[in-house]
């Protein structure tokens, strides 16, 4: 259940002219001021430049504060719109938008709950400063919620094949969401991460996951992967390397996060409007259940196919379904 509460570092570059007074420069053991911008931001109305007046009064800790930017700067980062908006342009969708971008990249509920909390607190604040008539009530999730992982179905997935498939190109230009589906694929049948799949036509942190050229692994580069461990991803299943082989192509024209979670919203609203779990990273949950409840595939394995460090976090992937159960009882 959720509670409802109020609420992938640049230097800037700096050009001056010669200052016409004395420059009185501080002695060595002055702290130094971790305020300093650590983004451009050319809107003086807009979210950065506001924190950044405000950063000393919101955040009174050097490292709280320097964290907080941070995730400030990844926040704006996320729609290049965000840089311009002012703050006052800002709607609650826009911010639901990046934290289902950082669930799908599988961030856990606890670091999804402190960007929530940064960008809750910015907001409160310029109502405090009177910049704002009114703040946000973010989602924030329970330790309840933690242990919920959402699974897709056989019929919601043929449900989400059938609406992304359906969207066919144009002759205006639109390129049609079958690449979406692929996405799905990769995610639900090869437990990928959004980012790892992206990674097979465009390079993450300067890398890009390839085939081997028996076409039996795709190799996931440590750059790529969220452990920094690397791994390979078994492409015995062929309709999992024939999506792979799309994407390689496909993704190179088509791909923008602006783009996918357009299209995967849209979906979203349309199948599962009152269903706010229904985001792409439970494809990858669904990879762990089909593992475990359907190939019978242990704990260890299941583990190693999803790039997990700690069986603890396979266990709360993996969704032991009834008939599973009724299963193993009837072979004890």
């Amino acid at each position: 259940m959720l509670d409802q509460y109020n609420l992938f570092d640049t230097p800037e570059n700096h050009t001056a002219d010669t200052p016409s007074h004395t420059v009185v420069t501080p002695p060595s053991n002055v702290k130094k001021d971790t305020t300093k911008s650590l983004m451009p931001d050319s809107n003086p109305a807009g979210v950065w430049a506001f924190a950044m007046r405000e950063a000393r009064r919101m955040w009174q800790a050097d490292d709280h504060r320097k964290r907080s930017l941070s995730q400030l700067q990844r926040f704006l980062d996320f729609h290049p719109d965000y840089k311009t908006f002012a703050i006052g342009d800002f709607k609650v969708a826009h911010i639901d938008a990046f934290i289902d971008a950082l669930l799908d990249e599988g961030l856990g509920h606890s670091s999804v709950n402190r960007y929530s909390a940064t960008i809750s607190k910015v907001f409160h604040h310029a109502v405090k400063k009177k910049e704002l008539d009114s703040a946000f009530r973010l989602t924030f999730y329970t330790e309840k919620d933690r242990n919920r992982v959402r699974v897709y179905d056989n019929q919601e997935l043929a449900k989400i094949k059938d609406w992304f498939m359906s969207d066919k190109p144009s002759s205006y230009g639109h390129v049609g969401s079958e690449w979406m589906w692929d996405m799905c694929i990769a995610a639900s049948k090869g437990g990928m991460r959004q980012s790892e799949i992206v990674s097979v036509a465009r390079p993450i942190r300067g890398v890009m996951s390839y085939l081997t050229p028996d076409e039996l692994w795709l190799v996931l580069p440590p750059e790529v992967c969220k452990s920094k461990k690397g791994r390979k991803v078994a492409m015995s299943n062929p309709v999992l390397l024939e999506a792979i082989k799309r994407l390689q192509i496909s993704l190179q024209y088509v791909w923008s996060q602006k783009t996918f979670y357009r299209r995967w919203n849209k979906m979203r609203n349309d199948l599962f409007p009152d269903d706010n779990e229904a985001v792409f990273h439970a494809m990858r949950h669904t990879a762990a259940s089909k593992m475990a409840n359907e190939l019978k595939m242990n704990t260890v394995v299941i583990a190693k196919a999803l790039g997990h460090q700690s069986i603890t976090t396979t266990e709360k992937y993996i969704h032991a379904n009834d008939d599973a159960l009724l299963e193993a009882s009837a072979r004890m």
